[in-house]
């Protein structure tokens, strides 16, 4: 996913539409030249399952921090932009296209390799919270199993309740 995140960075690049479609809109959205989208709250993208993906792909909190600015949405944007390199953001940030963006893209003549690769990141981070899922499911019965064994030591197995 970290890879994907830095091709889809790099495929997109700057474009126009992104330093543009804000300014028509009040605090904390508008504030700066950028996206819209940019102007969320930091806890919509950075959910549970977000943070979890961006610390297994290696993602280290000491490399991100947030603009010394005014607030304008996101934590981390200011009025360059996004603070944080773009393997290390969360997934949802690589791989949103709004349909302004969807034009230019579809403009330039870019739009179908980097949705394939908007579309694999998705694939790959759902595939990680199915795994996640097995994970803490496996986990959580293998704790049930522990103190199954500890009340009944002696019953275990022998379909006695």
């Amino acid at each position: 996913m970290r890879e994907l995140r830095a091709r889809i960075s790099e495929a997109i690049g700057r474009p126009r539409c992104c330093s543009e479609c804000a300014r028509n809109y009040p605090p904390p959205n508008g504030r700066w030249e950028g996206g819209y989208c940019c102007g969320t709250d930091t806890w919509r993208v950075f959910t549970d399952d977000e943070l979890q993906a961006l610390a297994a792909a290696g993602t280290d909190t000491a490399t991100m921090s947030s603009p010394r600015s005014d607030h304008a949405g996101c934590t981390f944007r200011g009025p360059t932009g996004c603070s944080i390199a773009p393997w290390d953001r969360p997934n949802i940030c690589a791989r949103y296209l709004c349909l302004t963006l969807v034009a230019e893209l579809r403009e330039r003549g870019d739009l179908k390799p980097i949705d394939a690769m908007c579309n694999a990141l998705a694939k790959e981070f759902t595939r990680f919270l199915e795994l996640r899922a097995a994970r803490v499911n496996r986990d959580e019965l293998q704790e049930l199993e522990r103190e199954l064994a500890s009340a009944a030591p002696g019953r275990r197995g022998t379909g006695t309740p």
